[in-house]
């Protein structure tokens, strides 16, 4: 059942995958894989709130999983409670500092925080600017490695022109050094 699961997710059958794996986690409620490939296959069928019970399933499974973490942080993300995503992806960078794919999730998190300061011109004030710099900085951290440097790199690439410049900070330096 699992393997069935996971074709009809790989196919983009998520309707199919959910109800296989649903059926597969009654059978065998400790199947981790199986509550992982559930909870991505609820996220595409925006069913958010599932999607993050299978993940905390898993991590209630296995504690020290990693990816659950991040697959959870990913799902609150998904659904803008961005506090909650940031508190489980610092989770699993606590376990695994190099953890490719977590250092993405905390980028994407930095980057829906920032989204909000963009003017319909385009512009965006320090503050906006200061955080689209710790996504980029986090998408740097995913550099590393090859499955996700690519999409590092077109992130790093967009984001940058939201990030402060020199002359940015140097106003910013001066107005600390300065208040009215």
């Amino acid at each position: 059942m699992l393997t069935l699961g996971k074709q009809y997710y790989d196919i983009g059958e998520n309707e199919k995958a959910y109800e296989v794996l649903g059926q597969l986690v009654e059978m065998d409620p400790e199947n981790v894989e199986a509550y992982f490939y559930m909870g991505r296959s609820c996220l595409n069928l925006g069913k958010s709130k599932e999607a993050i019970d299978a993940y905390k399933k898993v991590i209630e499974l296995e504690p020290d999983n990693v990816k659950g973490y991040s697959e959870l942080a990913s799902a609150y993300n998904e659904i803008d409670q961005h506090d909650a995503a940031e508190q489980y992806v610092k989770k699993a960078l606590r376990q695994d500092p190099n953890y490719a794919y977590a250092h993405v999730i905390y980028g994407e998190i930095h980057e829906a925080r920032g989204e909000p300061f963009i003017d319909e011109k385009g512009n965006v004030p320090y503050k906006g600017k200061v955080i689209f710099q710790q996504a980029v900085d986090e998408f740097k951290k995913a550099l590393k490695d090859p499955e996700w440097r690519g999409y590092a790199e077109v992130k790093i690439e967009y984001l940058s022109q939201f990030t402060p410049t020199a002359e940015d900070q140097f106003f910013q330096e001066g107005k600390n050094k300065n208040p009215k």
